[in-house]
C-alpha cells in the first residue's frame, strides 16, 4: 500500500496516474477477430482458401494471435522489446495469461533472447503469462548461429522459411507432453513459430500451439 502511495500504477502511453492504461489508451480496438481466419495459421482466408498453409509443411496445429501489430501496439512492443521497458509488458500480461488458460497445455515454451540487444530476455516476461495460468514452461529452445543472415523482419515468406530452417535447437525432451505451446511476442510470416514447432515435435511433442502476442499481416504471404 506504502509502494502504490509513493509510486502510482501510470498509463505507459501518456503517464497519467491510475493504470497501466488509462481509457483514452486502450487496446481493445486492436484485438484481431478471428472470423475468415484459417483455424491453422490465423492468417485471412481468401475465396481458394488459405494462402498462407497452401505448399507449405506446417508443423503447429493452432496458432492465435491477440493484437494487430500496428500503431499502438507495435509501438508498445517495440518499447519493451528494444528500449529496455520492462514494465510495458504488464499491459498484455493480463489478456495473455486469459487466453493461454483456455488452452489446457501440459506445457509452455519460449525462445531464447538475443541478449545483444537488451538488458533483459524479454522471452522470460512471457513465462510470467503461463506462471499465471498455473502452466510450467521455460526456455525450450535457443538460437544457432548458422552464418550472417538477413533481418528477418525485413524478409518476404519464402525467403524466411528458407533461412530459418536449422537456426534452432530444442533443448528439453518434450516426449511427455501431449499439448505444448509456444509463446512468442510477434508472428511475421511464421517461419520461427513454425521451425520451433518442427523441433518441438522432433522432441516428442503429440501436439504443439502458437499463441503470440501480435501479429504482423503487412507482409507478403505468398
Amino acid at each position: 500500500m506504502i509502494l502504490d502511495f509513493l509510486f502510482p500504477e501510470r498509463c505507459v502511453v501518456c503517464s497519467i496516474e491510475g493504470q497501466s492504461l488509462c481509457g483514452s489508451h486502450s487496446l481493445s480496438s486492436y484485438v484481431i477477430d478471428p472470423v475468415n481466419r484459417c483455424p491453422v495459421c490465423f492468417v485471412h482466408r481468401g475465396p481458394q482458401g488459405c494462402p498462407k498453409c497452401a505448399g507449405q509443411d506446417i508443423y503447429f496445429s493452432y496458432h492465435s494471435s491477440i493484437y494487430d501489430y500496428r500503431g499502438a501496439v507495435r509501438d508498445l512492443i517495440h518499447r519493451w522489446k528494444f528500449e529496455n521497458e520492462r514494465s510495458v509488458f504488464k499491459v498484455f500480461l493480463p489478456e495473455l495469461t486469459r487466453r493461454l488458460g483456455r488452452m489446457n497445455a501440459d506445457r509452455i515454451g519460449v525462445i531464447g533472447s538475443d541478449l545483444r540487444t537488451r538488458s533483459f530476455a524479454h522471452s522470460l516476461d512471457l513465462l510470467r503469462a503461463g506462471k499465471g495460468a498455473g502452466l510450467c514452461g521455460g526456455v525450450d529452445f535457443i538460437k544457432k548461429r548458422i552464418g550472417k543472415k538477413h533481418k528477418q523482419s525485413q524478409r518476404n515468406q519464402a525467403g524466411r522459411y528458407f533461412e530459418i530452417r536449422g537456426s534452432l535447437e530444442c533443448v528439453r525432451d518434450l516426449s511427455l507432453v501431449k499439448h505444448y505451446v509456444l509463446l512468442d511476442d510477434v508472428f511475421t510470416t511464421g517461419a520461427t513459430a513454425n521451425e520451433a514447432a518442427r523441433m518441438a515435435r522432433i522432441a516428442g511433442a503429440e501436439k504443439v500451439s502458437v499463441l503470440t502476442v501480435a501479429m504482423r499481416e503487412d507482409l507478403e504471404h505468398v
